[in-house]
């Protein structure tokens, strides 16, 4: 999705961010006191129920209704890559188990939040994949030079960083155009963040809140912010 414009509005009890293009609105993303959004928290659940008739598990991650984990998302718990033809979510998990979640999506009409074990920490111009070594690059990035060098400027951040072991990145197509210290930044910053996580989940016991993700104003500036954006307009500077 393309945004060239983004509008920030907040009264009392609300906050709301209408995503434009070209004049037309694209989306508004809209977050009420006390029903914040999750979407993007990081929490160290515990498992429980396995359901192997829906290849899923409820986790309780300390919201006060189970999320759901199904099978294709519960294949990434610790880096596992033994997933193929025939395996079942009993494979991952077991009743009691405490696992690392990250919210997908909101509770809606009565169903828990989705969840993913596939853990990803997005940053302004990268996102960092915890136990997925590698780098990838966004397809919007077409022009090959660019690409390579990039992929190039990554791996050696990641190096120098010393996360190689602990995860890979995605670049952002914003990267583009960023400055190499910025890159670098941004990539000391998302290990660091994630090692800030590994440590609470060590120090924790599930159901555990281990990392919450930014407000709708500053994801929105995260997600879609760009050389390409014209303006970003708020009503309040708290906004």
């Amino acid at each position: 999705m393309v945004v060239d414009h983004i509008l920030l509005s907040t009264s009392p009890g609300e906050t709301r961010v209408a995503l434009m293009f070209e004049a037309r609105l694209v989306e508004v993303l809209v977050e009420r006191v006390g029903a914040a959004s999750l979407v993007g928290n990081i929490y160290l659940g515990r498992i429980a129920t396995v359901n192997k008739g829906l290849d899923a598990a409820f986790v309780n991650f300390g919201t006060g209704r189970d999320g759901f984990l199904a099978l294709p998302e519960a294949r990434h718990l610790d880096g596992s890559t033994n997933s193929g033809p025939g395996d079942s979510i009993g494979d991952y998990l077991n009743e009691g188990d405490a696992v690392l979640v990250q919210v997908q999506r909101d509770p809606v009409e009565g169903k828990g939040s989705k969840l993913t074990a596939n853990i990803n920490l997005a940053g302004a111009d990268l996102v960092f994949r915890p136990l997925q070594p590698g780098v990838s690059i966004f397809r919007r990035i077409e022009n090959t030079g660019d690409r390579e060098r990039l992929t190039a400027l990554v791996e050696s951040l990641v190096a120098e960083a010393g996360g190689g072991e602990e995860g890979g990145f995605i670049v952002r197509t914003a990267a583009r155009d960023v400055p190499d210290e910025a890159l670098k930044a941004d990539a000391a910053r998302l290990i660091g963040r994630w090692r800030d996580i590994r440590h609470a989940r060590v120090n924790s016991r599930a159901p555990a809140l281990l990392y919450a993700g930014p407000g709708p104003g500053c994801r929105a500036l995260r997600d879609f912010g760009g050389p390409w954006i014209k303006k970003i307009i708020a009503d309040d500077g708290q906004a």
